[in-house]
């Protein structure tokens, strides 16, 4: 399993993966979640004493964090994959077929 694990002079927090979109939200809105696991994690601080003032996550995407990563996909694509290598990559065990 992956974590986030954040060190505080109070001690560690560790802070497992698959719950990491829903802890990195907007204060008082429960229900904006971070879109996607695509994101990085900037700490802003004082310029004097280093001191962290906050922490800020900011992401890019819409996933909902299971099945298909648009990005990779697209890398995927980029780099020369069929549609149909991309999706097995993915859904490894599905098959693709015509049904029209």
């Amino acid at each position: 399993m992956w974590w986030l694990v954040v060190e505080t002079t109070r001690g560690e927090i560790r802070i497992p993966a698959y719950s990491l979109r829903q802890v990195l939200r907007r204060p008082g809105n429960p229900a904006a979640i971070l879109r996607s696991n695509l994101f990085k994690v900037d700490v802003r601080r004082d310029p004097a004493s280093r001191r962290a003032l906050a922490v800020v996550a900011s992401g890019a995407g819409s996933g909902h964090g299971v099945g298909l990563c648009q990005t990779g996909a697209l890398g995927m694509a980029r780099a020369g994959r069929r549609g149909e290598q991309i999706l097995q990559h993915y859904f490894p065990g599905a098959s693709v077929s015509r049904i029209y």
